[in-house]
Protein backbone atom coordinates (compact mmCIF):
# COMPACT_ATOMS: atom_id res chain seq x y z
CA UNK A 1 0.00 0.00 0.00
CA UNK A 2 1.36 3.65 -0.71
CA UNK A 3 1.27 6.66 1.64
CA UNK A 4 -1.47 8.66 0.48
CA UNK A 5 -0.17 11.27 -1.27
CA UNK A 6 2.95 9.86 -3.21
CA UNK A 7 4.20 11.94 -6.25
CA UNK A 8 6.04 11.08 -9.13
CA UNK A 9 6.61 11.79 -12.71
CA UNK A 10 6.57 9.99 -15.83
CA UNK A 11 9.73 10.03 -17.38
CA UNK A 12 11.49 8.43 -21.27
CA UNK A 13 14.61 6.65 -19.47
CA UNK A 14 15.02 4.32 -23.03
CA UNK A 15 16.50 5.86 -25.65
CA UNK A 16 18.68 8.55 -23.62
CA UNK A 17 20.56 7.38 -20.63
CA UNK A 18 22.50 10.47 -20.32
CA UNK A 19 19.10 12.50 -19.70
CA UNK A 20 17.62 9.65 -17.62
CA UNK A 21 20.14 10.40 -14.32
CA UNK A 22 19.33 14.24 -14.47
CA UNK A 23 15.90 13.64 -15.13
CA UNK A 24 15.62 11.37 -11.58
CA UNK A 25 17.87 13.68 -9.99
CA UNK A 26 15.25 16.46 -10.82
CA UNK A 27 12.59 14.18 -9.84
CA UNK A 28 13.90 13.49 -6.24
CA UNK A 29 15.39 17.27 -5.48
CA UNK A 30 11.54 18.15 -6.15
CA UNK A 31 10.49 15.70 -3.48
CA UNK A 32 9.37 13.06 -6.05
CA UNK A 33 9.60 9.39 -4.53
CA UNK A 34 8.10 7.51 -8.46
CA UNK A 35 8.84 7.59 -11.73
CA UNK A 36 6.53 5.67 -14.33
CA UNK A 37 8.03 4.25 -17.08
CA UNK A 38 6.63 2.56 -20.07
CA UNK A 39 8.31 -0.83 -20.75
CA UNK A 40 6.90 -1.66 -24.68
CA UNK A 41 6.76 -5.70 -24.40
CA UNK A 42 7.55 -4.95 -28.36
CA UNK A 43 10.89 -3.26 -27.31
CA UNK A 44 12.13 -6.48 -25.47
CA UNK A 45 10.72 -9.01 -27.30
CA UNK A 46 9.88 -7.87 -30.79
CA UNK A 47 12.32 -10.17 -33.03
CA UNK A 48 10.59 -13.20 -31.92
CA UNK A 49 9.71 -15.32 -28.69
CA UNK A 50 12.59 -15.63 -27.00
CA UNK A 51 14.49 -13.17 -28.27
CA UNK A 52 15.29 -10.54 -25.48
CA UNK A 53 17.12 -7.84 -25.62
CA UNK A 54 17.33 -6.25 -22.29
CA UNK A 55 19.74 -3.55 -22.33
CA UNK A 56 17.53 -0.58 -22.41
CA UNK A 57 15.22 -1.82 -19.74
CA UNK A 58 18.00 -2.78 -17.54
CA UNK A 59 19.61 0.97 -17.68
CA UNK A 60 15.97 2.50 -16.77
CA UNK A 61 15.89 0.37 -14.17
CA UNK A 62 19.21 0.77 -12.67
CA UNK A 63 19.45 4.18 -13.09
CA UNK A 64 15.90 4.26 -10.97
CA UNK A 65 17.26 2.43 -8.46
CA UNK A 66 20.41 4.07 -8.01
CA UNK A 67 18.85 6.85 -7.34
CA UNK A 68 16.02 5.54 -4.94
CA UNK A 69 12.76 6.18 -6.55
CA UNK A 70 10.11 3.80 -6.41
CA UNK A 71 9.28 2.72 -10.44
CA UNK A 72 6.25 2.11 -11.73
CA UNK A 73 6.86 0.13 -15.05
CA UNK A 74 3.71 0.38 -17.86
CA UNK A 75 3.71 -3.09 -19.79
CA UNK A 76 1.71 -3.13 -22.72
CA UNK A 77 2.59 -3.40 -26.53
CA UNK A 78 2.59 -6.78 -28.00
CA UNK A 79 5.25 -7.45 -30.44
CA UNK A 80 3.87 -8.11 -34.08
CA UNK A 81 5.03 -11.59 -33.61
CA UNK A 82 2.16 -12.10 -30.81
CA UNK A 83 -0.33 -9.64 -32.20
CA UNK A 84 -0.31 -10.02 -35.71
CA UNK A 85 -1.73 -6.98 -37.57
CA UNK A 86 -1.86 -4.94 -34.22
CA UNK A 87 1.22 -2.92 -34.25
CA UNK A 88 0.61 0.22 -36.35
CA UNK A 89 2.59 2.99 -35.56
CA UNK A 90 0.71 5.63 -38.06
CA UNK A 91 -2.53 5.48 -36.17
CA UNK A 92 -0.87 4.92 -32.78
CA UNK A 93 -2.22 1.85 -32.34
CA UNK A 94 -1.09 -1.05 -30.44
CA UNK A 95 -3.25 -4.69 -29.13
CA UNK A 96 -2.41 -7.57 -26.52
CA UNK A 97 -0.91 -10.77 -28.01
CA UNK A 98 -3.35 -13.03 -29.73
CA UNK A 99 -2.56 -15.62 -27.34
CA UNK A 100 -2.92 -14.35 -23.76
CA UNK A 101 -0.27 -17.31 -22.59
CA UNK A 102 2.79 -15.55 -25.01
CA UNK A 103 2.02 -12.52 -22.52
CA UNK A 104 2.30 -14.52 -19.57
CA UNK A 105 5.50 -16.03 -20.97
CA UNK A 106 6.81 -12.48 -21.25
CA UNK A 107 5.57 -11.13 -18.15
CA UNK A 108 7.24 -14.20 -16.00
CA UNK A 109 10.37 -13.59 -17.69
CA UNK A 110 10.49 -10.03 -16.61
CA UNK A 111 9.09 -9.69 -13.43
CA UNK A 112 11.60 -12.37 -12.18
CA UNK A 113 14.42 -10.28 -13.73
CA UNK A 114 13.46 -6.99 -11.51
CA UNK A 115 11.85 -8.95 -8.71
CA UNK A 116 12.08 -6.79 -6.01
CA UNK A 117 13.55 -3.54 -7.93
CA UNK A 118 10.00 -2.62 -9.46
CA UNK A 119 7.49 -1.23 -6.94
CA UNK A 120 4.53 -1.60 -9.62
CA UNK A 121 3.31 -2.91 -12.44
CA UNK A 122 0.70 -1.30 -14.53
CA UNK A 123 -1.04 -3.81 -16.81
CA UNK A 124 -1.33 -1.92 -20.41
CA UNK A 125 -3.16 1.69 -21.15
CA UNK A 126 -6.25 2.93 -21.75
CA UNK A 127 -7.58 -0.29 -23.11
CA UNK A 128 -10.87 1.67 -23.32
CA UNK A 129 -9.90 2.83 -26.71
CA UNK A 130 -9.76 0.89 -30.01
CA UNK A 131 -6.18 2.26 -30.73
CA UNK A 132 -4.98 0.36 -27.52
CA UNK A 133 -6.69 -2.77 -28.36
CA UNK A 134 -6.11 -3.94 -31.83
CA UNK A 135 -8.41 -1.56 -33.95
CA UNK A 136 -11.26 -3.94 -32.07
CA UNK A 137 -13.79 -2.22 -29.70
CA UNK A 138 -13.06 -2.11 -26.44
CA UNK A 139 -13.87 -4.95 -24.49
CA UNK A 140 -14.07 -5.05 -20.65
CA UNK A 141 -14.37 -8.37 -20.14
CA UNK A 142 -10.98 -9.50 -22.45
CA UNK A 143 -9.30 -6.59 -20.37
CA UNK A 144 -10.51 -7.87 -17.28
CA UNK A 145 -9.41 -11.31 -18.14
CA UNK A 146 -6.20 -10.42 -19.27
CA UNK A 147 -5.56 -8.05 -16.12
CA UNK A 148 -6.55 -11.51 -14.14
CA UNK A 149 -4.20 -13.43 -15.85
CA UNK A 150 -0.98 -10.45 -15.14
CA UNK A 151 -2.13 -10.43 -11.42
CA UNK A 152 -1.70 -13.84 -10.93
CA UNK A 153 1.78 -14.41 -12.98
CA UNK A 154 3.11 -11.54 -11.13
CA UNK A 155 2.07 -12.26 -7.80
CA UNK A 156 3.11 -15.95 -7.92
CA UNK A 157 6.57 -14.29 -8.42
CA UNK A 158 6.76 -10.84 -6.59
CA UNK A 159 4.25 -11.28 -4.20
CA UNK A 160 4.91 -7.55 -2.71
CA UNK A 161 4.73 -6.28 -6.48
CA UNK A 162 1.57 -3.43 -6.56
CA UNK A 163 -0.59 -4.43 -9.85
CA UNK A 164 -2.14 -1.18 -11.06
CA UNK A 165 -4.57 -1.41 -13.50
CA UNK A 166 -4.59 0.21 -16.96
CA UNK A 167 -5.55 3.82 -16.64
CA UNK A 168 -8.80 4.67 -18.93
CA UNK A 169 -8.92 7.62 -21.22
CA UNK A 170 -12.09 10.37 -19.77
CA UNK A 171 -14.11 10.66 -23.24
CA UNK A 172 -17.64 11.00 -23.97
CA UNK A 173 -17.41 9.00 -26.97
CA UNK A 174 -19.33 5.56 -27.20
CA UNK A 175 -18.97 3.70 -30.14
CA UNK A 176 -16.43 1.70 -31.87
CA UNK A 177 -13.86 3.48 -31.26
CA UNK A 178 -13.85 4.32 -27.50
CA UNK A 179 -15.76 3.44 -24.48
CA UNK A 180 -16.11 6.12 -21.53
CA UNK A 181 -13.99 5.34 -18.72
CA UNK A 182 -17.08 5.42 -16.12
CA UNK A 183 -18.85 2.40 -18.21
CA UNK A 184 -15.76 0.80 -19.17
CA UNK A 185 -15.07 0.21 -15.14
CA UNK A 186 -19.04 -0.57 -14.51
CA UNK A 187 -18.87 -3.32 -16.86
CA UNK A 188 -14.93 -4.70 -16.18
CA UNK A 189 -16.21 -4.47 -12.29
CA UNK A 190 -19.09 -7.08 -14.02
CA UNK A 191 -16.46 -9.13 -15.27
CA UNK A 192 -14.81 -9.39 -12.23
CA UNK A 193 -17.57 -10.64 -10.61
CA UNK A 194 -18.09 -6.99 -8.47
CA UNK A 195 -14.36 -8.11 -6.74
CA UNK A 196 -11.26 -6.57 -8.02
CA UNK A 197 -9.28 -9.16 -5.28
CA UNK A 198 -7.16 -11.00 -7.75
CA UNK A 199 -7.33 -8.73 -10.26
CA UNK A 200 -5.80 -5.57 -9.27
CA UNK A 201 -4.22 -3.79 -5.72
CA UNK A 202 -4.62 -0.03 -7.16
CA UNK A 203 -7.07 1.42 -9.65
CA UNK A 204 -5.58 3.51 -12.10
CA UNK A 205 -6.69 6.79 -14.07
CA UNK A 206 -6.15 9.13 -15.63
CA UNK A 207 -6.76 12.34 -15.09
CA UNK A 208 -6.47 15.46 -17.55
CA UNK A 209 -7.86 18.75 -16.38
CA UNK A 210 -8.61 19.71 -20.17
CA UNK A 211 -8.82 23.71 -19.35
CA UNK A 212 -10.90 23.52 -16.23
CA UNK A 213 -9.52 24.60 -13.00
CA UNK A 214 -8.31 22.07 -10.76
CA UNK A 215 -10.62 22.50 -8.18
CA UNK A 216 -13.82 22.92 -10.52
CA UNK A 217 -16.76 19.59 -9.46
CA UNK A 218 -17.69 17.67 -12.26
CA UNK A 219 -21.29 18.89 -11.71
CA UNK A 220 -20.05 22.37 -12.34
CA UNK A 221 -18.40 21.53 -15.44
CA UNK A 222 -21.59 20.07 -16.49
CA UNK A 223 -23.26 23.16 -16.06
CA UNK A 224 -20.77 25.12 -17.70
CA UNK A 225 -20.41 25.07 -21.51
CA UNK A 226 -17.52 26.92 -21.17
CA UNK A 227 -15.84 23.88 -19.83
CA UNK A 228 -17.85 20.89 -20.75
CA UNK A 229 -17.55 21.55 -24.64
CA UNK A 230 -21.09 22.36 -25.30
CA UNK A 231 -21.93 18.22 -23.76
CA UNK A 232 -23.51 19.34 -20.76
CA UNK A 233 -24.06 16.25 -18.25
CA UNK A 234 -21.61 14.13 -20.74
CA UNK A 235 -18.70 17.11 -20.55
CA UNK A 236 -18.53 15.94 -16.49
CA UNK A 237 -15.83 14.12 -17.28
CA UNK A 238 -13.58 17.15 -19.00
CA UNK A 239 -12.14 17.61 -15.38
CA UNK A 240 -9.64 16.70 -13.21
CA UNK A 241 -12.47 15.85 -10.23
CA UNK A 242 -14.13 13.58 -12.58
CA UNK A 243 -11.67 10.79 -10.70
CA UNK A 244 -14.29 11.07 -8.46
CA UNK A 245 -16.80 9.85 -10.40
CA UNK A 246 -15.14 6.63 -10.94
CA UNK A 247 -13.97 6.68 -6.90
CA UNK A 248 -17.75 6.77 -6.45
CA UNK A 249 -18.41 3.37 -8.70
CA UNK A 250 -15.23 1.82 -6.46
CA UNK A 251 -17.37 2.89 -3.34
CA UNK A 252 -20.19 1.07 -4.94
CA UNK A 253 -18.99 -2.40 -5.85
CA UNK A 254 -17.81 -2.26 -2.19
CA UNK A 255 -13.71 -1.25 -3.03
CA UNK A 256 -13.52 1.58 -0.79
CA UNK A 257 -10.29 0.68 1.24
CA UNK A 258 -8.67 0.20 -2.04
CA UNK A 259 -6.39 2.85 -3.35
CA UNK A 260 -6.56 4.67 -6.30
CA UNK A 261 -3.32 5.92 -8.28
CA UNK A 262 -3.50 8.99 -10.78
CA UNK A 263 -1.37 8.27 -13.83
CA UNK A 264 -1.63 11.08 -16.33
CA UNK A 265 -2.87 14.35 -15.55
CA UNK A 266 -2.28 17.58 -16.53
CA UNK A 267 -4.13 21.24 -18.22
CA UNK A 268 -3.72 21.67 -21.83
CA UNK A 269 -1.79 24.75 -23.51
CA UNK A 270 -3.36 23.72 -27.16
CA UNK A 271 -4.29 27.11 -29.22
CA UNK A 272 -5.13 24.80 -31.98
CA UNK A 273 -8.23 23.53 -30.81
CA UNK A 274 -9.93 26.14 -28.80
CA UNK A 275 -12.76 23.58 -27.12
CA UNK A 276 -10.06 22.66 -25.01
CA UNK A 277 -7.33 25.66 -24.78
Amino acid sequence: KMNSPEYGAQAFLWWRPETADRDLGLMRDAGMTWVKQIFAWQDIEGASKGAFNWVNADQAVNTANAKGIDMLARLDNAPNWAAPGCNNPAKKQMGPAKNTQDWVDFLTVFVTRYKGRIRAYEIWNEPNLSREWCGRPPNPTEYAALLKASYTKIKSIDPNAMIVSGGLTPTTQNDSQAMSDSQFMERMYTAMGNKSDGYFDVLGVHAPGFKAPPEVSPDDIAKNALYNNGEGALGRVYGFRHTEDIRKIMVAKGDSAKQIAILEFGWTSDTLHPAFA
